[in-house]
């Protein structure tokens, strides 16, 4: 991330981009909405420090931390691409680690101490879903602004080196703008796994209808005609094309003889 903290009459500069590191855990609403909480960590070395539009050698580096509640909008776009925006506020901690200005006139300046104030920040990024290769995970590439009100920060005024002895102390007030770029992966713990693939069925050939062949007999006979013998052959075959056959055959007679007799004449015929 690139900082930039201006005082009055002067402006720190610093060597090269520094870094920044984001934590966060949160709660998504389910209609593009979610809310996080968040620690974040930056830190810069000092390159130089402008006083009055001079250039004066400087050391040091200054570190920030910041406590921040975040509210963010996922912006639906039916593909893998999300883009979000988002704000947080919070609470932030300014701290100069062995700052040294100068010698400027014979003296030399010196910070180290920490201040803490009210933080701000608006996000703007896009996330892309890697739930093909794990579920719930997207990859993201965001941009934040960060900001403090002024922190006070002590200084001290030494004579001749950084070691020198105090003779005399302020309080510097600089502005403190952060500009962020960061690539970062998130996770959501519910996200719907997907359905296990399920191996096509071979369809299944319904069941052959089952027929009925009608087979007549003369009265009080039970010797087959020519033309039963034509529907037995039929039904014969028939029963050839299908994998599996269940016969059933009924024989019946007439109520002209007693019950004993008919059931045999019903049995000869079946």
């Amino acid at each position: 991330f690139h900082q930039e903290s201006r005082a009055e009459g002067q402006r720190w500069e610093y060597k090269h981009p520094g870094f920044a590191g984001v934590a966060s855990i949160g709660w998504g609403f389910g209609n593009g909405l979610r809310a996080e909480i968040e620690g974040n960590y930056r830190y810069n070395e000092i390159d130089k420090i402008r006083l009055n539009g001079a250039r004066v050698a400087s050391a040091g580096q200054v570190q920030q931390y910041g406590a921040m509640v975040n509210a963010l909008y996922d912006i639906q776009t039916g593909t893998a691409f999300t883009p979000y925006l988002g704000v947080g506020v919070g609470y932030g901690w300014f701290e100069t680690t062995k700052v040294r200005v100068g010698p400027v006139n014979g003296a030399v300046i010196t910070s180290e101490d920490t201040a803490g104030n009210f933080a701000y920040q608006g996000i703007a990024g896009v996330g892309y879903n890697l739930g093909a290769m794990v579920p719930g995970l997207t990859l993201t590439a965001e941009y934040r602004f960060y900001g403090t009100l002024d922190p006070k920060v002590d200084v001290d005024v030494r004579r001749s080196a950084a070691n020198g002895p105090v003779i005399g102390s302020a309080k510097a007030e600089p502005t403190n703008y952060n500009h962020s770029v960061l690539i970062g992966l998130r996770y959501a713990f519910n996200a719907p796994r997907p359905a296990p693939a399920v191996a096509p069925v071979a369809p299944v050939a319904p069941p052959a209808a089952a027929r009925t062949y009608l087979v007549f007999f003369d009265w009080d006979r039970a010797d087959l005609t020519d033309r039963a013998r034509q529907i037995i052959t039929e039904a014969a075959q028939n029963a050839r094309r299908v994998s599996s056959t269940r016969i059933e055959v009924a024989g019946h007679a007439d109520r002209s003889g007693t019950p004993q007799y008919n059931q045999r004449l019903s049995q000869r015929r079946a």
